[in-house]
């Protein structure tokens, strides 16, 4: 016999285990911060970069002073 999935079934597992991963990364969240700013702050600087060689005299900084 199969069971079948009702619509609002996935919605609700999904929240679950969102729930539950947060709840288990939460003690972790001073390790994968700075790790996660220093490649957001690489990607920035590279996009300000491009675009400052697309054209010189744009002043393109990598977030707002």
């Amino acid at each position: 016999m199969s069971r079948k999935t009702q619509p609002g079934n996935h919605r609700g597992r999904l929240f679950i285990i969102s729930i539950l991963l947060l709840l288990v990364l939460w003690p972790w969240r001073g390790v994968f911060f700075p790790v996660v700013k220093a490649h957001l702050a690489q990607l920035l600087i590279e996009r300000a970069w491009q675009q400052t060689l697309a054209a010189p005299t744009l002043d393109a900084a990598p977030w707002p002073n």
